[in-house]
């Protein structure tokens, strides 16, 4: 018989939904970023400088990253693969993107005279691009899942 059809989300919604990945991912990555520092800290404290501080630097920042982001699309579009090597990928090619688009975003607002201006509209235009290309990312690592089909005797 026919797969019962998922009904499509209207224009609004889905919206709504960029721009809630894009605040959640902003807040959730802020405090990943604080907690990475802590173990990039704590690293140093034991006395782990120069190289090795930097290769944990490389990876820890990019897969807490990686994760925040996997976390939000699981929970607002549809589930994500997590693993070591992937999530922290995920992580570089979310940071790569989302340094482009903070420059691509920051030269137009660099006009605007009033800083509180130029936060307030970089905050809520980010929060929906950046909710756009974590969900792009994000479905490299879409985990499949079972799809379901009515059965009649």
């Amino acid at each position: 018989m026919a797969e019962e059809e998922k009904p499509k989300e209207s224009f609004a919604i889905l919206i709504l939904k960029y721009f809630a990945h894009g605040v959640l991912f902003s807040l959730l990555a802020v405090g990943l970023i604080f907690a990475a520092g802590f173990i990039l800290l704590f690293l140093a404290i034991l006395g782990l400088g120069g190289i090795l501080l930097i290769l944990a630097m490389l990876y820890v920042i990019p897969l807490f990253f990686g994760v925040a982001n996997c976390v939000i699309t699981g929970y607002l579009w549809f589930p994500v693969k997590y693993s070591w090597l992937g999530t922290w990928v995920h992580g570089i090619l979310l940071l790569i993107a989302l340094i482009i688009e903070g420059l691509i975003i920051a030269l137009p607002l660099s006009v605007i005279p009033s800083i509180e201006a130029i936060i307030i509209v970089g905050l809520i235009i980010s929060a929906f691009i950046d909710g756009y290309i974590g969900k792009k990312i994000a479905e490299i690592w879409r985990k499949e899942t079972e799809k379901s089909f009515a059965y009649t005797s």
